[in-house]
C-alpha cells in the first residue's frame, strides 16, 4: 500500500489531482458550475464553493477541510441529481 511507504500519500489527492483523464472530466464538469442549479445561497456559501472550483480548474491544490469540501462538490456534480 502506498500509505505504508509514503506517509504523505493521500487517496483524495490521487483521485482529484492525479494524472488521469478523470481529472480533466472533473474539471470540465465543474466549469459549468452545475451545483448552482440546486444549492441555495441562503444555505450554502456559493462564493466559497466557486473559489474552490476556480482554484481547482486552475490546477491549484487545496488541502485539509477545503480538499474535502472540493471532493464533496466533485462527487455531487458527477453523481448528479434528479430534476
Amino acid at each position: 500500500y502506498l500509505y505504508d511507504v509514503d506517509p504523505n500519500w493521500n487517496a483524495y489527492d490521487d483521485i482529484i489531482y492525479g494524472d488521469s483523464p478523470v481529472t480533466e472530466l472533473f474539471k470540465n464538469i465543474l466549469k459549468e458550475k452545475p451545483y448552482k442549479q440546486i444549492l441555495d445561497q441562503n444555505y450554502f456559501n456559493l462564493d466559497y464553493i466557486d473559489e474552490l472550483v476556480e482554484e481547482y480548474i486552475k490546477g491549484n491544490k487545496v488541502t485539509g477541510s477545503r480538499r474535502m469540501d472540493l471532493a464533496n462538490i466533485i462527487t455531487l456534480c458527477n453523481v448528479g441529481w434528479y430534476k
